[in-house]
């Protein structure tokens, strides 16, 4: 798996370079790390949610997934608070 991650990152730059730079959008230092702990208290809600909803988000969001999600989102950004906290997804 982790041997297709260069492949997969060409592509997505392929991609990103294809996007006008007048509609190409730079977020901040900051703003970066609060929309990071939103997505995180997200995917934490969705992996904790009980009844009715826990069958509909485990169709979608798998446990499992998750945590080969975050170990990426940790290999790209070792930083981030995610990969140190406790309380991760």
């Amino acid at each position: 798996m982790a041997r297709l991650y260069p492949d997969a990152i060409r592509v997505i730059r392929q991609f990103e370079d294809r996007i006008p730079s007048d509609r190409w959008v730079d977020i901040g230092p900051e703003d970066m790390r609060e929309y990071q702990e939103m997505l995180r208290q997200v995917r934490i809600d969705l992996l904790s949610n009980k009844g009715q909803e826990a069958q509909l988000t485990a169709a979608v969001y798998h446990e499992d997934m998750m945590t080969i999600l975050r170990k990426i989102r940790c290999y790209t950004n070792p930083g981030a608070m995610e990969c140190s906290d406790q309380n991760r997804e």
